[in-house]
């Protein structure tokens, strides 16, 4: 018999673990590019595509962070964009009542452009320093839609376990 011959013939088992070893690895780089290899996009993978052509620049955000807290009632805004949607976070003073804020929110969502609207989902949360129980309300504009729609209206209660 020649020398390799005899060499595979002893070393057989050894053999077939390093090609299942090899298979294996081949097998899982596969598996791993199918679901987790994002190749450095961000992880809301291809739901942000038109996003360069959409960006709302720094100034433009300062531009309408400026014009809400331009309102009267307003105390303090922040301004936060995650993926497709924007948030919008305003403390208000103590004594705007729901329907008040319910109409500043609209008001709120012209500062941005029709195109900006179509492409972003805006949620506008309304909270008061004081956390009352009518507040915090929470109002939201998918870029599909027209209208902003508002959580349900609450009572305010007088019982402090509530």
């Amino acid at each position: 018999m020649k020398p390799t011959l005899k060499l595979l013939k002893n070393n057989i088992f050894t053999i077939f673990v390093i090609i299942v070893f090899v298979i294996g690895m081949f097998g899982l780089s596969y598996v791993k590019k199918i679901y987790w290899d994002n190749n450095g996009e961000a992880g809301y993978g291809d739901r942000t595509v038109g996003v360069k052509n959409n960006e709302i620049t720094k100034e433009e955000q300062k531009e309408i962070v400026s014009k809400i807290k331009d309102n009267e009632n307003v105390t303090k805004v922040e301004y936060e964009l995650q993926g497709r949607t924007i948030n919008l976070i305003i403390t208000v003073k103590d004594d705007l009542s729901v329907s008040d804020a319910k109409k500043m929110g609209g008001d709120f969502a012209k500062n941005f452009t029709e195109d900006q609207l179509s492409y972003y989902a805006l949620q506008i949360y309304f909270r008061k320093d004081n956390g009352k129980n009518d507040f915090p309300i929470v109002g939201y504009k998918h870029y599909s839609s027209s209208e902003i729609s508002w959580t349900k209206d609450r009572e305010a209660t007088t019982d402090e376990n509530k």
